[in-house]
């Protein structure tokens, strides 16, 4: 039986950040694949964390369910709070889109 692969969105901020979003070729390196990846924890919804589970249309981790707290579905997946919140509205668009 496959051990389960679980990956959090620390990990995917920093590549995306510091490594230019080479995600996948840094899995490949040791032998995974992306679609092996069967957890994703998310800390929070900020683009820099959530920014790397769809790309070009295509769901990253296809395999992977997704966990974010639900404070921070909440908040940043309700319309309303787009519109009286201080942040800016592309937050919440991009929220929305992943």
């Amino acid at each position: 039986m496959r051990q389960q692969q679980h990956l959090s969105d620390q990990l995917i901020s920093e590549i995306r950040v510091y490594l230019d979003g080479k995600l996948q070729v840094l899995l490949k390196a040791p032998g995974y694949a992306l679609n092996e990846i069967d957890l994703v924890l998310i800390t929070h919804i900020h683009t820099d964390h959530i920014g790397s589970l769809v790309e070009g249309g295509q769901l990253m981790f296809p395999a992977a369910t997704v966990y974010v707290g639900k404070s921070d579905v909440d908040f940043w997946l309700n319309p309303a709070n787009a519109e009286r919140s201080q942040f800016d509205r592309k937050y919440f668009d991009e929220a929305v889109k992943r």
